[in-house]
């Protein structure tokens, strides 16, 4: 009875029907959800080239027709996948072989999830092609750009720091974040209020990057004990392409991402990038060093000497602040600096270029139904910081016009001396010339030393009068002569 049994599983068609019928089934089941019908497709395309050579020619048929154009087949797969997968260096052998695995898992619908890195500043990651990351049929595959280095975890578990461009991914590991090599650069209005109480926007400008300097031996040890994730990052060790960088400071960056908490709770958290954080960072410190200052003294230095400017102290203030939490990180700051500030009465500044670029929302007021509608204590606080400007400026005009009379009184002291000496000066040469001169002289040595005063003043009016005055006294000069 057994050995019937086994000839009929040997020669019966339907036992063959019902295997086909149990292998398309659980291809469809297996590989629908990550790719719909593409596995049953090809699964359907080969069941047909094994029964085209059994039909042509039984086993035969399946051996010189079916299995030449199965090897063909993959022939042509190789091929392509060369052209259609991407490869930072095509030149590694090692990478061929898995190019291949890709697209064949791709053509049966068991593939690896494909990622891309976005066309975005932040760097955002973008699943392309879905697929199950815990089955056996690894790898998967992740393409970035030159500039860009990907963060890969296994489950829960951080993984490693891959090179920039195409990554092979093995078994459960899936991205983390992006992190870009290039310079980044942010501008931002923060909200600031003075020491003295006064509310005021800020424009914040500022430069980091992934730290990829030479450390010393001193900083190297500093760091490393304030982060041990430090171990070997005291000189970058990836040097090739124009963005070297170090792996274990990388990791240090990862290690930083987390998830913000929302302010709305009907949204849900996201996660801050490396760069969001240490761009608040740098905000924060900012808020701080002007927070620390009154009004005027965002425009007067605290070190008055030749060239100094308050804006540079204020930059040099939050580089220094926030280099050292951030180079913990694993960031390096180039700039930092306030380049605009603005008052409103409203609270809300007036810049357009962030609502152009959808970040107006970030600083604007909660409440937009008060927002034309003055703040009562910004209010007091304005007037109380005005009447001290207005007592500096009265005590300035005092002492202004007490030195001006000081001058006044000078000026005429100075005066009275130059007529006096003058007329000293006119009388000793008369008495040189002769002892017996005439009174005229003396009264022309008179007229001509009251002339050389005028002549000093700079008051226009003055001068016409006085010498007006003179014209008079030359005139009764001759008639006083004769008189006498």
């Amino acid at each position: 009875m057994s050995n019937a049994w086994q000839t009929f599983l040997l020669i019966s068609p339907w036992f063959l029907y019902l295997l086909l019928i149990i292998g398309l089934a659980w291809i469809y089941l297996a590989t629908s959800a990550n790719s719909g019908f593409r596995g049953v497709i090809t699964y359907l395309t080969h069941l047909l080239i094994f029964v085209v050579g059994w039909g042509l020619g039984k086993w035969l048929g399946i051996l010189l027709i079916s299995f030449p154009i199965l090897i063909y087949y993959y022939y042509m797969l190789f091929h392509l996948s060369m052209v259609v997968v991407p490869i930072s260096d095509p030149d590694i052998f090692s990478d061929w072989w898995l190019r291949f695995l890709i697209f064949v898992r791709y053509q049966w619908g068991v593939q690896y999830p494909h990622w891309m890195t976005a066309e975005t500043t932040g760097g955002k990651i973008e699943k392309r092609i879905k697929g199950d990351q815990f089955s056996f049929f690894t790898p998967g595959l992740i393409s970035a750009r030159s500039h860009q280095v990907i963060g890969i975890t296994t489950g829960m578990t951080f993984s490693r720091v891959p090179n920039p461009g195409t990554i092979f991914t093995k078994r459960y590991e899936s991205p983390l974040a992006v992190v870009d090599l290039r310079t980044q650069i942010r501008s931002a209005w923060i909200e600031v209020v003075s020491s003295d109480g006064i509310p005021f926007w800020a424009l914040l400008f500022t430069a980091f990057r992934v730290d990829q300097e030479n450390w010393s031996r001193e900083l190297y040890h500093k760091l490393r004990r304030q982060n041990p994730l430090f171990e070997n990052a005291h000189k970058p060790d990836y040097q090739q392409g124009a963005y070297p960088f170090s792996k274990p400071r990388l990791q240090a960056l990862f290690s930083t991402i987390g998830v913000s908490s929302p302010e709305n709770i009907n949204e849900a958290p996201r996660t801050l990038s490396w760069d969001e954080r240490a761009f608040n960072q740098i905000e924060k410190t900012a808020r701080e060093a002007l927070s620390q200052r009154k009004i005027n003294e965002l425009w007067q230095p605290q070190n008055d000497n030749d060239g100094a400017s308050a804006m540079d102290e204020i930059a040099i203030e939050i580089k220094e602040n926030c280099t050292d939490d951030l180079r913990r990180r694993g960031i390096l700051v180039y700039a930092s600096r306030i380049v605009d500030v603005e008052f409103h009465k409203n609270g809300e500044p007036h810049h357009e270029e962030q609502e152009k670029n959808g970040d107006a929302e970030i600083n604007s007021p909660q409440n937009t139904e008060q927002a034309g509608e003055e703040d009562p204590i910004a209010q007091k606080q304005i007037t109380a910081w005005s009447i001290d400007w207005q007592r500096e400026a009265t005590k300035t005009r005092a002492e202004g016009k007490a030195h001006a009379d000081f001058l006044t009184q000078e000026a005429h002291a100075y005066a009275y001396t130059t007529l006096l000496t003058a007329f000293a000066e006119g009388m000793e040469e008369a008495r040189l010339l002769d002892p017996q001169l005439p009174r005229y002289v003396i009264a022309v040595r008179f007229v001509g030393a009251l002339e050389k005063i005028i002549g000093q003043q700079s008051d226009t009016q003055a001068i016409s009068e006085a010498r007006a005055s003179l014209d008079q006294i030359k005139k009764m000069i001759p008639w006083g002569m004769d008189g006498g």
